[in-house]
């Protein structure tokens, strides 16, 4: 499977709706972004991590772009199957976005790792777009080469929403 093979949305509708999430944020003036660890993502949904889900419980999971209005763009790829690891990494400063506006989130590539059966690696690439500059947000997926792929989705959720 090539590198433009693999899926990054999962569905034309979950690409539909995460379009429609990050239309609505456009313009809106950032607070601060933070990744979340699926632990922390978890509880603050009232969910409780599953026992199973213990190796990946500190992995980052959910991009959150708080705005001043109370609002967030939360961005994750938090599926999982059952050979598979999903996280999230960024080298950048999160921090040189604050007080800056939210232009766009975009998918610059994606690199499949050429690894051997039961060790691939593929990176998406998603770059954020702000009135600062840009910053890269890594999705990874570690897989036994039967799963590669992201399920990428965002959302503009509420204050109460928001993990802490």
């Amino acid at each position: 499977m090539s590198a433009d093979e693999i899926q990054f949305w999962s569905t034309d509708r979950v690409l539909a709706a995460t379009n429609r999430a990050i239309e609505k944020a456009k313009g809106r003036t950032i607070a601060e972004i933070t990744l979340v660890s699926y632990e922390r993502d978890c509880a603050a949904k009232g969910l409780e991590a599953p026992v199973e889900a213990e190796d990946l419980a500190q992995d980052f999971v959910a991009l959150f772009i708080r705005f001043v209005d109370g609002t967030a763009l939360a961005v994750r790829d938090d599926e999982h199957n059952c050979c598979e690891r999903r996280f999230l990494t960024c080298d950048d400063d999160l921090a040189n976005a604050a007080k800056s506006i939210f232009i766009g989130l975009q998918l610059n590539r994606v690199d499949q790792g050429a690894g051997e059966r039961d060790a691939a690696h593929d990176v998406g690439f998603l770059e954020v777009l702000t009135s600062h500059g840009s910053f890269t947000v890594c999705t990874h997926n570690e897989h036994n080469g039967c799963y590669a792929g992201f399920s990428v989705w965002a959302e503009i959720i509420g204050a109460a929403e928001i993990p802490r």
